[in-house]
């Protein structure tokens, strides 16, 4: 797997034939010393993100702090350079980042010792952003106080996303908005990322959305009947999509899902093996859902086996549409006896591996209130 991150020759390649090779020698050298320097490694998914957040902390003259931290504890990572950049112009527009990636941040704390998982709880800003959620990051809006989710948009043209913008925009227009099948996310404001000095236009708008659960683990949900009411509302969403003529493509570069008829380098460089290779998008839709949802259908068998077999099927063409897979899950999910509602979703003995006794007691708690919540409320979900 990690034959596919960049060495440093190669980064300053890919960033020569991006036009660094074009720029004055100040901002040339910057952007070899931040390669050099600041530690981590890059897919190259990430070079583009990476190449203007170093010219801009060039522009902003920050790359000597950023160099001076860079041999600390918990120093900031190449990927996150980019959001590092726009702190002040997010700023700006009315959002502020978490404290890691301020101007001249530094873990001033201690480092963690072996095995004390608390460490993270104490000392957030220590914590990297993980390399494959390079695009999104959690911020806090200065005028309300709540917390949102900013995610990278492309929109140069012949970007293979350079069309979400529009698809966002359209879903978040009436009356598709309100149609009760519209889960997408809102999406409150749109931030236009500034060129360069250099006049190097990165052509990328950052989408403002509300953040919405600290996880998406089903497990969460502690008990079955809201596992199935999230996977009913996942295919309506999907079904919704689909009905506009939009696919959701997971298989993005860089996307999780490997599909069985794109297959993908590897772990870690998430592009297909033949770039050539022509695929039914809303197929692949179906695919990568049964893949994000299958823990919890094996959990329910035999209910949902038509449905599972049918929705992984290796063929793309044997696989339902998403209005098909509404209609049997609802059928499936009528069927089913009242008991299958409340059973876990996770069970006590890995509450006590993980957690020890108190995830033991935690766990207990929370299921029973999930119980009578789903007890007074399921009906209603």
């Amino acid at each position: 797997m990690q034959h596919d991150l960049l060495s440093v020759d190669a980064l300053l390649a890919r960033i020569d034939n991006m036009g660094a090779d074009m720029l004055n020698e100040p901002a040339r050298r910057s952007i070899e010393r931040l390669v050099r320097e600041v530690p981590g490694d890059l897919l190259p998914v990430q070079v583009e993100l990476f190449f203007y957040g170093a010219l801009a902390l060039h522009d902003q003259h920050r790359v000597d702090d950023i160099l001076a931290s860079s041999a600390t504890p918990y120093a900031l990572n190449k990927h996150e350079l980019f959001w590092t950049s726009l702190y002040p112009i997010l700023r700006q527009a009315g959002y502020t980042l978490r404290a890691r990636y301020a101007p001249g941040w530094q873990h001033h704390g201690p480092q963690q010792v072996k095995g004390d998982s608390s460490f993270w709880g104490k000392f957030p800003e220590a914590r990297a952003l993980h390399p494959f959620s390079f695009r999104a990051v959690p911020a806090v809006s200065m005028r309300t106080g709540a917390n949102t989710f900013l995610k990278v948009l492309h929109t140069r043209r012949g970007h293979p996303n350079a069309n979400e913008i529009d698809i966002l925009k359209y879903l978040n227009e009436e009356p598709r908005r309100s149609h009760p099948h519209n889960i997408c996310v809102p999406v409150h404001d749109y931030i236009r990322v500034p060129s360069t000095s250099s006049k190097i236009d990165p052509e990328i708008s950052i989408a403002v959305m509300p953040a919405l659960r600290p996880s998406i683990r089903f497990e969460d949900c502690m008990i079955c009947g809201f596992v199935l009411h999230g996977i009913k509302q996942l295919l309506q969403g999907l079904a919704f999509l689909h009905s506009h003529g939009i696919a959701h493509r997971v298989t993005w570069t860089g996307g999780q899902i490997e599909l069985p008829e794109v297959p993908l380098h590897s772990v870690w460089d998430r592009s297909p093996l033949d770039a050539s290779v022509r695929y039914d998008p809303f197929a692949a839709d179906i695919f990568a859902l049964y893949q994000a949802c299958y823990m919890n259908f094996e959990r329910l068998g035999p209910f949902f086996e038509d449905l599972c077999d049918r929705m992984e099927a290796t063929d793309p063409a044997k696989r339902p549409s998403a209005a098909d897979c509404v209609r049997l899950f609802q059928r499936e999910f009528e069927r089913l006896p009242r008991r299958c509602f409340y059973r876990a979703t996770y069970s006590l003995k890995a509450a006590r591996i993980v957690d020890g006794w108190a995830g033991v007691a935690h766990t207990l708690v929370h299921r029973a209130l999930a119980v009578c919540w789903f007890w007074i409320f399921g009906d209603t979900v």
